[in-house]
């Protein structure tokens, strides 16, 4: 069995096919983890740019995963379950996160998989934006 090449000889993919062909077929859950490889792999995963192409990418693939809001309040689950698995197996398994903070909120709409909240947070009739796979939200753009 040969040895490897030694770093200096050895291929490189360069930053940017790695994120126009590759990191836009990940989920965000892995994203979120390659955004601490790397200074270089932050800066990519956290550009607008990166997250319009995500989308698009996710939205024409054939991704079968489907997003479940349950409500046992206070608390607020999202559920992410996989369709391909249901398909093979008699039981599914669901990533989930919960929202316990959003416990005065009430769900005003969805898009995207962005889930848009309402009352409460910065005032009697402020908006809560949510990422339910990043965890990530803008709170008080509409008071």
């Amino acid at each position: 069995m040969a040895a490897p090449p030694p770093p200096s000889t050895a291929s490189v993919l360069p930053i940017d096919l790695i994120a126009a062909e590759i990191l836009p077929r990940l989920s965000a859950k892995s994203l979120l983890r390659f955004k601490c490889v790397c200074k270089s792999f932050n800066t990519v995963v956290s550009s607008p740019e990166f997250v319009r192409h995500h989308l698009r990418h996710s939205i024409s693939s054939d991704n079968r995963l489907v997003n479940i809001l349950t409500t046992e309040l206070p608390f607020y689950t999202v559920k992410t379950f996989d369709l391909d698995s249901l398909s093979t197996s008699t039981t599914a398994t669901a990533a989930s996160a919960t929202f316990s903070w959003l416990e005065h909120a009430s769900i005003v709409g969805s898009c995207n998989g962005l889930l848009l909240f309402g009352g409460g947070f910065s005032g009697p009739f402020s908006l809560l934006l949510l990422n339910p796979s990043t965890r990530a939200y803008v709170d008080g753009f509409y008071k």
